[in-house]
């Protein structure tokens, strides 16, 4: 029934989206967990924006109830196990996931929520296993030796991350066994801070 559920999902976004979207199979423990396997979306070109064999996300103590009330999610883990994502910069200025964000942005902004909170998101650890990692800025057209930031390929980028906070600060949390390897020869290996 779930992977019934997650294969209507995937044909209800893949037809508003105009692209396709698939799962070949999904699991969820009410309230607490959600497994999808072999998740993919495809940008408007056809090309894979991301792909992931196993995307995990745990919660802790959700209720529906007081949860929703409180407009708190927190997740315990999430989990990124051989995935890619390909982001593009095009020729117009926007990127490859623009339709996506488009598609999800409100249309009035003025709006407020019924209660007027917004919601508070903690994120304990987020694990990313062996993560493929592209970005091409089709405006630039540059060759370099060293890293270009307009033309990176990243791979098997590893993290574990923990009380990450997006809210306060940029980016902050405490990060463990970061591990890439940069197509022009850059090299992490088990940096932690």
């Amino acid at each position: 029934m779930q992977t019934w559920a997650a294969k209507k999902a995937a044909g209800y976004l893949s037809d508003k989206l105009q692209t396709k979207i698939d799962i070949k199979s999904l699991y969820v423990e009410p309230f607490s967990s959600v497994v999808l396997d072999s998740f993919y979306v495809l940008d408007k070109q056809k090309d894979t924006l991301l792909s992931t064999p196993k995307l995990t996300v745990n919660l802790n103590e959700f209720s529906l109830f007081s949860s929703i009330k409180n407009r708190k999610i927190d997740f315990s883990l999430i989990q990124l196990d051989n995935g890619s994502v390909y982001l593009k910069k095009q020729k117009d200025s926007t990127t490859n996931l623009q339709f996506i964000i488009d598609y999800f942005k409100s249309a009035d902004t003025t709006k407020t929520s019924a209660t007027g909170k917004p919601w508070k998101m903690e994120f304990e650890k987020i694990a990313i296993n062996n993560f493929h990692f592209r970005y091409k800025n089709k405006l630039v057209d540059t060759f370099m030796k060293q890293v270009n930031f307009d033309d990176l390929d990243v791979k098997n980028f590893s993290a574990v991350i923990k009380n990450m906070d997006l809210k306060n600060h940029l980016f902050k949390g405490d990060i463990s066994n970061l591990t890439l390897r940069e197509k022009s020869g850059f090299y992490i290996k088990k940096f932690n801070a």
